[in-house]
């Protein structure tokens, strides 16, 4: 994994928790985290230059000190060995359009994953944040991580991986993915296979359990388990309750399939009411 994309706005503090998430991806992964605000100045047309420059200085010194106060918060809660204070990072604090500028570095740059809070209950924020997770999802090709408004980080010791079967494509190489991020904390994978139609087959499809176990090779625990009936929405979000899940995973061209065994999306379920975090798996596999 080469870049992590993480945009934020200051003065509010969900941004915070995916902070703490992007960190941890960025180092254990060995990917570089680009750190992303921007700002605008209001001033009428005889502002001097001098004044001008001030007040670029002064949003930017907002941002940064934004950053240190989510960066104490990781040192001081989730950072216990000297290798967790290092990091490659790139902090990006320009005077323009969060949305605009977000979609500069996009089109410009190879992001592997981009990492953002769900939707809050500040609006302009909510409507940003939808709109960022939007742009991310119709990039194809990047990750998206969206992490809880509330809760905290936890060591993800259980990943579910959430597919449909019959339906899933490159399914060896998402086993490759789910591989790497459980190695970061020896965790289990649990490959929960759902359909909201009732289904003759047997619950877990034969060549999609064949490419889990030759995937896992021994490597990795795994359980799988299937979910076949009207009620699959909710019976995988009591699942997730259950077995303690800390990370549901769904590959990016399986996300409407997914999402429509819910009442409301996907990040307001599993999110909103489970608190944990989701991520959406880009075309582009991690490396």
């Amino acid at each position: 994994m080469r870049k992590i994309l993480f945009p934020f706005e200051i003065h509010h503090a969900w941004y915070k928790e995916s902070y703490v998430y992007a960190v941890k991806l960025a180092r254990n992964l060995g990917a570089e985290l680009i750190v992303l605000n921007t700002f605008q100045i209001e001033a009428g047309d005889n502002i001097t230059q001098s004044q001008y420059d001030q007040l670029v200085r002064n949003h930017w010194i907002r941002a940064h000190n934004e950053i240190i106060q989510f960066h104490d918060y990781y040192l001081n809660n989730y950072a216990r060995v000297d290798s967790e204070l290092r990091i490659k990072a790139d902090h990006r604090f320009v005077h323009g359009n969060l949305i605009s500028e977000f979609r500069k570095v996009m089109h410009s740059e190879r992001i592997d994953m981009v990492v953002l809070p769900a939707t809050g209950s500040d609006e302009p924020v909510w409507k940003n944040l939808k709109t960022l997770h939007r742009m991310t999802l119709d990039q194809n090709m990047a990750s998206l991580m969206v992490t809880p408004c509330e809760g905290t980080f936890r060591p993800m010791v259980n990943i579910l991986f959430a597919f449909v079967s019959g339906r899933i494509k490159g399914l060896s190489n998402h086993v490759n993915e789910l591989l790497l991020m459980a190695g970061i904390y020896n965790a289990t994978v649990h490959y929960v296979n759902l359909s909201k139609h009732r289904s003759p087959r047997e619950d877990f499809d034969t060549g999609a359990l064949r490419a889990i176990e030759e995937g896992h090779q021994k490597k990795r625990p795994f359980r799988v388990q299937g979910m076949h009936d009207r009620d699959a929405g909710n019976r995988l979000l009591e699942y997730i309750s259950e077995n303690d899940i800390q990370l549901v995973v769904i590959a990016r061209h399986q996300l409407q399939l997914v999402g429509d065994l819910f009442r409301e999306s996907v990040f307001e379920q599993i999110c909103g009411t489970e608190k944990v975090p989701v991520l959406i798996l880009g075309d582009r596999v991690l490396e």
